[in-house]
């Protein structure tokens, strides 16, 4: 850890702690840091600070320092972003609210990490400051939540794991909910919309694909019948496949693991509302 980093009032803020995945984030932090590691020091963030005191007293957080900081204000990012080794943030849609936290992050030299499922965002960030992030020694991360950990970790697994090389992952999640949280459905919503925006800004790439391996994806069609989960599935319009493949280009590009098909490298495919994943996988 460099000097610099040693030298800030946290190690984690968390920003977005009254929101809906936001309180799980606190009262794992205020867990960890009970149980595990009792030196972690982090801050709850948030617009409002009453409002943010208000939840952690609730919750039974106690000695927890509140930030306030608003991401139409540029000034209150860059000063939370100041204090903090590394900022979670849980504040979305990432599209309307993500990137005036990343250009903090960057300027502040804060490392980044959120829980975004937006394809758009998440590629459009990386295309636009990937460079600036490198140059001022910033880690930007996203997808730590149910988007895509599950799958990218799982398929890491599954590559290191199984005796055989790996041509394609086929994978599968169900759900028994009936609604999702209005955050969930309007990032949902504005991915749907934003798919031409995200089909040319890969029109504008110049990175050199993954190579095909020899054995390639039987073709579903949109709405298929399911071996393996017994069950009628169809696409599931997420960002887990985008993020796979990066995960997989990358230990191809370094580790010289064997190709997976770019087309055909995970398909998440909803039936009928327990969330599991089932894996099948081809050998060649």
């Amino acid at each position: 850890m460099s000097e610099e980093a040693e030298e800030r009032l946290y190690d984690v803020v968390l920003f977005g702690s009254t929101g809906f995945t936001g309180k799980f984030v606190a009262e794992e932090l205020y867990r960890v840091q009970c149980e595990v590691r009792r030196s972690l020091r982090w801050a709850a963030a948030g617009r409002s600070e009453d409002k943010v005191q208000s939840y952690l007293e609730a919750s039974g957080i106690e000695g927890i320092d509140v930030i306030a900081a608003d991401v139409t204000d540029d000034a209150s990012l860059e000063e939370m972003c100041s204090k903090a080794t590394v900022l979670i943030s849980c504040v979305g849609p990432y599209q309307l609210y993500g990137e005036p936290v990343i250009r903090a992050c960057i300027k502040t030299k804060c490392h980044y990490v959120d829980i975004t499922g937006e394809p758009y965002f998440m590629e459009k960030m990386r295309q636009e400051y990937s460079e600036a992030a490198r140059e001022a020694g910033v880690l930007l991360v996203s997808a730590c939540g149910f988007d895509s950990i599950p799958n990218d970790l799982g398929a890491l697994y599954v590559q290191r794991q199984f005796h055989g090389e790996l041509a394609y992952l086929d994978s599968y999640v169900t759900t028994t909910a009936t609604c999702f949280h209005t955050g969930t459905w309007e990032s949902f919503l504005r991915s749907i919309k934003s798919h031409r925006q995200l089909q040319a800004l890969r029109r504008t790439k110049s990175e050199e694909p993954l190579p095909l391996p020899l054995y390639k994806m039987p073709n579903k069609g949109v709405l298929f019948y399911s071996d393996v989960m017994k069950k009628w599935a169809l696409p599931f319009p997420g960002a887990d496949k985008a993020v796979v493949y990066r995960s997989l280009k990358y230990r191809y590009e370094v580790e010289g693991a064997a190709p997976v098909s770019p087309h055909y490298l995970l398909h998440i495919y909803i039936h009928h509302m327990v969330f599991s994943t089932c894996c099948k996988v081809f050998v060649w």
